[in-house]
């Protein structure tokens, strides 16, 4: 027999297609399944931030009512400083961006 005749009995082309298509193809799937929901969680996590700075930018009130809130000095240690602080990157990134609507 020659190579390709033995590689023709042992069905090896049939095998490798086989691991190609389907399973090469579903761990792909995973990885991908995977990245989405890390770059979801992420989007999440940067759109709280921002809508949060946004409503300090906006709303002084809701300022007030954010550094109040019940846990506000655990996650920070200072809810008032780290507030002053939003509002004060709010308003050096609209004086970096004067052509945006305030």
């Amino acid at each position: 027999m020659n190579d390709k005749e033995l590689n023709e009995e042992s069905n090896f082309p049939e095998i490798v297609k086989f691991l190609s298509e389907k399973v090469l193809s579903g761990e792909n799937d995973r990885v991908r399944d995977q990245v989405l929901a890390e770059v979801r969680s992420a989007a999440e996590h940067l759109t709280l931030a921002v809508t949060t700075e946004l409503s300090a930018i906006n709303d002084p009130d809701a300022r007030d009512r954010l550094i109040r809130r019940p846990g506000a000095a655990q996650a920070g240690g200072h809810g008032r400083a780290r507030a002053d602080r939003a509002v004060a990157a709010g308003a050096q990134r609209r004086h970096l961006r004067p052509d945006r609507r305030r």
